[in-house]
């Protein structure tokens, strides 16, 4: 995995995710508060989860509800496809997607 630039998509404001969990689906959601050529500043944000059957629902983000103060900055690297750059966290193989802004389906266990 090779550095790239940040791509025009990811700018203050942007809300990424990642999805993760064995046996059941996390949803995360981070709001990027800096951004240089080749680095993304994020902290985490709330979210709202709407439950649609057993142990399972849909989840959306709330922009600028920053649900601590703690920031991360992670390099862009070329992880998957070219034309679609991952934000790689390091200590544990996930990467952090742009949000569409649509509902994500998450569930839970016990």
């Amino acid at each position: 995995m090779k550095s790239i630039r940040v791509p025009e998509n990811i700018k203050v404001g942007t809300i990424l995710y990642e999805s993760w969990g064995y046996d059941q689906t996390n949803i995360d959601f981070y709001q990027v508060v800096r951004v240089s050529d080749k680095s993304v500043w994020f902290s985490p944000i709330k979210s709202n989860t709407v439950e649609t059957g057993f142990m399972c629902g849909h989840t959306t983000a709330i922009k600028d509800a920053f649900s601590n103060g703690r920031v991360e900055r992670r390099s862009v690297k070329s992880y998957g496809p070219e034309d679609n750059p991952r934000i790689c966290i390091p200590y544990d193989r996930h990467s952090l997607d742009v949000w569409d802004g649509r509902e994500l389906h998450c569930s839970w266990y016990a």
